[in-house]
């Protein structure tokens, strides 16, 4: 997968078309990401008093 995300015809082929190629990042980079994410997104739910369905 890494090295079809990383070949620059695949990837010109998909940024031409509008599409997110997203760079990959290390393991423990991804997890501080979705640490993160998770952290902000529960504060907005929190915020707005957001229950489950």
């Amino acid at each position: 997968m890494s090295e079809v995300a990383n070949d620059v015809t695949v990837r010109g082929t998909l940024e031409a078309q509008a599409m997110i190629v997203p760079r990959l990042q290390p393991l423990a980079a991804l997890g501080k990401l979705y640490a993160e994410n998770t952290a902000r997104y529960q504060t907005i739910a929190k915020s707005t008093r957001l229950q489950p369905q």
